[in-house]
């Protein structure tokens, strides 16, 4: 039998592996059965009862606090880890002791009575010095981009684990937790979702705690010090306040002690123009007491969300990194930071670095926007041939000395308010289609089918007046209105902006 202190997660070569997780303030996550007290730091602890303990870790290592105070015979406990990487484990411990399943580590023993003990359970193999892990951030409303990211994330082999920073749900919603859930329980590497401002809805922030215990946190990795932070209520100018100061500039007092300090959290201390190439918006407030502190701590990076795109800039020297394109619509052009992505963040010794990977929405594909991109010159073509054929049959009517003044009239405002934007519309789309800016190729298409089958829709009927025109005009009301829809619908397709 192991003294539970000391159990070791993981061996390598005979030599132990072994940190103890940093932890954070606050009310660790608790249950209770048959006189047995949990306490869970660094994950939350979804369920203690006959069939044992069920715990989603929130970092490498997460301790366990026990408490059989109450009980009164020996009893066999068993604790399911999940949230921990499929690819890291070894099995130095025998089956009763220790088992893997899928994502998770199983670690059952006697508890005695009155026992008061601590497991440390280290869930990763270190690479000391070397290491890689993903970012991403911003995935509610967006679940086709977001199961590509999950699904590309997976091949890279050598990345540890991964944060999705922030805004992982729409409005907070038990169910909507449920379903994100289900979208991460199966990972091949741990995932530690960061709190997001559309995670508060509907006490979304209880059911972010229930689900993944602390809202604000840290733990080491290797020769890294993480700090993850909540600042999702986005007080304004200062996002990061009171005991949570506290708790940060102590733990970046901690932190002096590792090569690189790495802090997560949602919302930026500033607003990053990421359409204007990475400036800083000046007009707004901007929380100089935290920027102060990263600058003071020397802290490595620090990455963020909340903004739908990419974004980086490095200020008072401190390198601040958006990561908001994992599924909700993305802001700007694709060129100033408008795309889908994830980031693999690499630290080498004391150099951190990150690569950006760009995913593009399924409707995107390259060969899906190639079709789409022929299909509008097919309709295009069409509508001008139809256009053709419409002037035809005016100058047909006029030299029969038929009245086709409305006739005229609507030919003129179709042409001036569609057809004349067809061919700049056309070209735009070429231009993002050769580089690569497949998002922005298909808003512009979207934009030239509206167009083009319109102008069909409203050419029709015109040709046929204007092949049976003898007469007096008699629809000069029908070809005002067919003017006026006309000019609604390009200024229409001109202000809108496609939404995902």
């Amino acid at each position: 039998m192991y003294g539970i202190k000391s159990i070791p997660a993981l061996f390598l070569m005979g030599m132990l592996l072994f940190q103890t997780g940093v932890g954070g303030p606050g009310g660790v996550t608790e249950g209770e059965y048959l006189g047995i007290t949990l306490s869970v730091d660094n994950g939350a602890l979804h369920s203690f009862d006959e069939n044992g303990a069920r715990i989603w870790c929130m970092a490498p290592d997460v301790i366990l606090s026990i408490d059989a105070s109450g009980l009164e015979t020996p009893y066999e406990l068993t604790v399911v880890f999940d949230n921990v990487s499929e690819r890291a484990f070894l099995l130095p411990l025998s089956a009763s002791d220790y088992g893997k399943h899928k994502n998770e580590i199983i670690v059952s023993r006697i508890i005695q009575p009155m026992e008061q003990s601590e497991l440390v359970i280290n869930t990763l193999i270190y690479s000391p010095g070397s290491f890689k892990f993903i970012a991403f951030g911003d995935n509610r409303d967006g679940p086709e981009v977001f199961a590509k990211i999950l699904e590309e994330t997976q091949t890279y082999d050598d990345a540890v684990f991964g944060f999705n920073d922030g805004d992982i749900v729409s409005g907070g919603r038990e169910s909507e937790y449920v379903e994100f859930y289900g979208w991460i329980e199966d990972l091949s590497y741990p995932l530690y979702p960061v709190i997001g401002n559309h995670e508060l809805g509907n006490n979304g922030r209880e059911v972010f705690e229930k689900y993944y215990g602390k809202t604000y946190y840290s733990f080491t990795y290797d020769n890294t010090y993480f700090i993850i932070l909540d600042d999702a209520d986005d007080k304004v100018p200062n996002k990061i306040y009171g005991e949570q100061k506290d708790y940060l500039i102590s733990e970046l007092g901690k932190a002096q002690a590792y090569d690189n300090i790495i802090v997560i959290m949602h919302i930026p201390p500033f607003w990053l123009n990421i359409a204007a190439t990475y400036t800083i918006d000046e007009s707004q407030a901007i929380d100089n007491d935290f920027t102060d502190l990263m600058s003071q701590y020397n802290v490595d990076l620090v990455l963020l969300a909340h903004i739908h795109g990419f974004g980086e800039v490095n200020y008072k020297g401190i390198d601040y990194v958006i990561t908001g394109g994992a599924g909700a619509p993305v802001d700007g052009a694709e060129d100033e930071g408008g795309f889908y992505h994830y980031l693999i963040v690499s630290v080498e010794g004391k150099d951190v670095s990150y690569e950006v990977f760009k995913v593009n929405h399924p409707d995107d594909e390259p060969g899906l926007v190639a079709k789409n991109l022929q299909d509008a010159k097919d309709s295009v073509a069409l509508t001008k041939s139809k256009m053709e054929e419409l002037y035809n049959e005016i100058q047909s009517a006029k030299d029969r000395g038929a009245d086709i003044t409305g006739i005229n009239q609507s030919y003129n405002e179709l042409y001036n308010s569609n057809v004349s934007q067809l061919d700049t519309y056309m070209q735009r789309a070429q231009e993002k289609f050769d580089i690569n800016h497949y998002r922005e190729t298909n808003n512009i298409l979207t934009s030239v089918m509206s167009l083009t089958n319109l102008t069909q829709v409203l050419a029709d009927p015109l040709i046929e007046d204007a092949k049976n025109a003898e007469g007096a005009s008699g629809n000069t009301m029908l070809y005002a209105a067919i003017a006026l829809i006309a000019i609604i619908v390009l200024a229409g397709v001109v202000m809108s902006k496609r939404k995902r």
